[in-house]
């Protein structure tokens, strides 16, 4: 259970109010700088560039801070229903949360595609079945885990891995080949060389053209 700041984001809106009033009370972040010169800071003598240039400026700091103020509230929150022994799916009923589960995923790869953040994944790796995890709080998101199944490694039927390895014995052999072909013709080359004959005479000689 948890919530990314792009679900939280959007569900808030900025009013047409409180983009004005963080204008009118921020002048010196919207002051065009000295035209003289782009590398010096804006003068507090500058006008400050008109409100609508600035009001996308505006919604999305002001969406980024309350983004940011509601992951930290939540968890707050998280940790509280987590000390309290509630359940993870009390958490989600109770913080109006959405329950996912993603899985099985292979140990050792957390990056499931479309799926949760490498760090969950990882972080659920070291969790005992039906355990909730700490409060996780990434870069995007906050977060409690708890990993409901644990499947032991087995071995697949050889059916199942032929082509597979069909293919990866003869990548081998094919390696080996080229390898074994590359010194024979260096020792031929360095053969011919020892004989008196020039680079190129020498892979003339051995059917080889430079």
């Amino acid at each position: 259970a948890g919530a990314t700041q792009d679900e939280l984001a959007s569900t808030l809106t900025i009013g047409e109010e409180e983009l004005r009033r963080y204008y009118d009370t921020h002048p010196e972040q919207w002051v065009n700088p000295p035209q003289e010169t782009i590398s010096t800071a804006p003068s507090p003598d500058s006008p400050p560039r008109p409100f609508e240039a600035v009001r996308e400026d505006i919604r999305q700091l002001l969406l980024s801070q309350e983004t940011r103020r509601r992951l930290n509230a939540l968890a707050i929150d998280l940790e509280e229903a987590r000390a309290a022994g509630a359940t993870l799916a009390e958490m989600a009923y109770a913080l109006h949360l959405e329950l996912r589960s993603v899985g099985p995923v292979p140990k050792g790869n957390p990056l499931v595609p479309d799926g949760p953040e490498p760090a969950l994944v990882q972080a659920a790796f070291n969790l005992d079945d039906g355990r909730l995890s700490e409060v996780i709080e990434t870069g995007i998101g906050v977060y409690v885990l708890r990993r409901t199944e644990h499947t032991p490694s087995t071995a697949l039927p050889f059916e199942a891995v032929r082509a597979r390895l069909e293919a990866q014995l003869l990548q081998e052999r094919s390696r080996t080949a080229a390898q074994a072909a590359a010194e024979t013709l260096r020792a031929q080359l360095l053969e011919q060389r020892a004989a008196g004959l020039t680079f190129e005479e020498a892979a003339f000689t051995v059917g080889k053209t430079v």
